[in-house]
């Protein structure tokens, strides 16, 4: 078996009816959960837009709108997407992807019912996003529950350096990224679906909240993109993948792509791209979020910024990496894994749990990547 028999094969295995559990949240349609170990019957937020992207890719569009319709119906009944499918999740979130995964199966089935439902859904998904305890001089800060643990929870890189063990008093780059391109997003809608109203005044909020993320997180000396702690006033100057969100969702000039990518090397690992720069680990816990791992998620975000801005040849470099690793460690191993250490070229380092094998998003960036490179 090689990896796109793998990946083939792992999609039926990894598929949940939905139906299930008193502790779960019953959903209408059957989704792909990450892995069937650990995460088993689980349906997590952000891995679905890239968990959508690789059905498509293999044919099994159905199956991603269901997976867009659990997530729709979920905030319809409880105004926001949880992290996962479990209660105790409800009121805790995952960096949010919905209109992401709305506009790829848009372009996919040209449904405009389904997209005009996302709009709604996503401009009552909003409502969460910033309200008042996440906002924070007019951007947006994780929350989770109310403390730095559970913000950095929802952030889902948990747990990382990144955020210096303090992850409310910062607002990250990335998560506000994400919610200006929801307002792109919200803008092209309107759009599509014969609501000119509705483009204007959402291109009106992304502009704004464009230049409240330059102003606050863009670093001119450096030419990078940082997280800002509003509690100390000042950019904390540690790279971090999050720096590439602008670039990602389009929201930076030729100029600042320029410079942000001369700043790459600090995160080039030997197999692909590191979370974040070299540094020594917190103490207290396993950052599994931090070099020398990298992410198949981000890998996807990283490479498509570059070619998105023309730096096709750097992307295609990363992108080509990255499968060689996969492929070299699943020779070794039999399986694919949901993070890899990029400079060992091995399996990713541990964290809360074990290194899982499966993997979700790593199934699906890989076939965006062979696809990419063919």
């Amino acid at each position: 078996m090689n990896c796109l028999d793998y990946i083939h094969s792992s999609w039926d295995r990894f598929t949940s009816s939905g139906k299930y559990g008193k502790d779960m949240i019953a959903l209408p349609n059957r989704f792909v959960a990450p892995n069937d170990l650990l995460f088993k019957d689980e349906l997590f937020y952000w891995d679905s837009y890239f968990i959508i992207r690789g059905l498509i890719l293999d044919d099994r569009v159905n199956l991603a709108v269901g997976m867009l319709e659990d997530l729709l119906y979920l905030v319809k009944n409880y105004g926001h997407v949880p992290s996962c499918n479990k209660r105790f999740n409800l009121g805790v979130s995952q960096p949010p992807f919905l209109t992401s995964m709305g506009i790829e199966l848009y372009r996919e089935t040209g449904d405009k019912d389904l997209l005009t439902r996302v709009g709604e859904s996503a401009e009552k998904e909003l409502s969460f996003w910033l309200n008042r305890k996440r906002r924070v001089l007019g951007l947006s800060r994780y929350y989770g529950r109310g403390t730095h643990t559970s913000a950095e929870l929802e952030s889902s890189w948990d747990f990382t350096s990144r955020f210096n063990g303090a992850a409310l008093n910062y607002l990250p780059v990335d998560l506000n990224a994400l919610l200006y391109k929801y307002f792109v997003d919200l803008a092209f809608i309107g759009k599509e679906t014969g609501e000119p109203s509705m483009k204007r005044f959402f291109k009106r909020k992304a502009e704004s909240m464009k230049e409240k993320i330059i102003d606050l997180m863009w670093d001119p000396d450096i030419g990078f993109f940082f997280d800002y702690n509003f509690i100390t006033g000042k950019r904390r100057r540690f790279f971090t993948v999050a720096g590439f969100y602008p670039m990602w969702v389009g929201m930076v000039n030729r100029r600042m792509a320029n410079k942000i990518v001369s700043n790459i090397d600090v995160l080039m690992g030997n197999w692909g791209i590191v979370t974040t720069q070299k540094s020594r680990r917190m103490k207290t816990r396993v950052c599994q979020w931090d070099w020398p791992n990298g992410w198949p998620n981000q890998q996807l975000v990283i490479v498509e910024a570059l070619r998105r801005y023309g730096f096709r040849e750097l992307a295609n470099s990363i992108a080509s990496k990255w499968v060689d690793l996969n492929c070299r460690v699943f020779n070794k191993t039999g399986k694919l894994w949901e993070k890899y250490d990029v400079v060992s070229g091995d399996i990713g380092k541990p964290g809360l749990y074990p290194t899982q094998p499966g993997f979700g998003w790593t199934n699906a960036v890989f076939l965006v990547f062979k696809d990419m490179l063919s």
